[in-house]
């Protein structure tokens, strides 16, 4: 586990002079310093020091499509120049907020555990990297399990351990890329008037593609795809992104958007999201199956 302080964030601001927050703050939210540290998931080996860096695997996974629409492990919108094909380097920004569902048991009786992530992200729609911000929502040894985290796939996951997720709070979340390969992710609870940043040592990538905007719903992966958590309707709101210069919502006409609902590899429903709302940047989530 590592610890960055409040003072290392700003020796990190003062490298590198872009790195300013990329979401409004408002001037009565309070900066929390939090740990980050590996995520490693209640079957996963608990101690993250004595494993290799090649058995870090990530929390998630790019879309794995059914067909146009249907993925077998996202549910949620994608905003690209081009949803066929790769636009590098066309996305700069990308923000969302979500308010934290409740997590309900297995309906499922042979499950026991079950897993749900909610994020905002770069790239994965039609690429194999990731960047990407968001709560994880978790059914274990018989209760929920709350927590935030980022990634930058194919690198493992991390927990931002020290802030606040709990059922019914707002959470707002933002991803810029700031030039020299260096993303600035910050997420808040407007909820709790807290919020975060993540040091750009951690979000540094010279592989992402910077090709498509997701608002997700995810059943998370691990070498397989996780039975999803039975999470209750989620609200996604300020959906917002900026692609090819220019800004928006999911909607907005200078690019192409999809709605995809989430099934199993037999087709069997398992969320879908619904049509979005007329300003283009509110949608709900609706769970169906694990």
């Amino acid at each position: 586990m590592k610890h960055f302080s409040l003072s290392y964030l700003f020796l990190l601001t003062a490298l590198y002079p872009s790195a300013i927050y990329s979401m409004d703050i408002p001037d009565d939210f309070r900066e929390l310093e939090c740990d980050i540290r590996l995520r490693v998931r209640p079957f996963e080996q608990e101690d993250p020091t004595t494993r290799s860096a090649g058995e870090l695997v990530p929390y998630t996974h790019p879309l794995i499509p059914l067909k146009k629409g249907v993925s077998n492990n996202w549910c949620g919108y994608v905003a690209a120049k081009n949803l066929a094909s790769i636009v590098p380097n066309s996305v700069t920004a990308v923000s969302g907020s979500w308010v934290v569902p409740t997590v309900s048991a297995p309906s499922t009786h042979n499950l026991s555990d079950t897993y749900s992530s909610l994020w905002i992200g770069i790239d994965g729609y039609n690429n194999a990297t990731v960047e990407q911000i968001g709560t994880a929502h978790e059914w274990h040894n018989g209760k929920a399990v709350h927590y935030a985290w980022f990634e930058m796939y194919p690198n493992a996951a991390f927990e931002i351990t020290g802030f606040p997720v709990i059922p019914g709070d707002a959470i707002s979340a933002s991803i810029e890329y700031k030039g020299n390969n260096i993303f600035l992710m910050t997420i808040s609870n407007t909820t709790r008037k807290v919020y975060t940043t993540i040091p750009t040592a951690y979000t540094t990538s010279t592989s992402a593609v910077r090709a498509c905007a997701e608002w997700i719903a995810e059943a998370p992966y691990m070498k397989t795809i996780l039975p999803l958590a039975h999470f209750s309707p989620i609200a996604f709101s300020k959906c917002t992104a900026t692609i090819g210069g220019a800004s928006g919502g999911i909607n907005n006409p200078n690019w192409k958007s999809d709605n995809i609902a989430m099934k199993s590899a037999i087709m069997v429903p398992k969320a879908i999201a619904s049509p979005l709302q007329a300003n283009g940047q509110s949608f709900n989530v609706m769970w169906l199956h694990e």
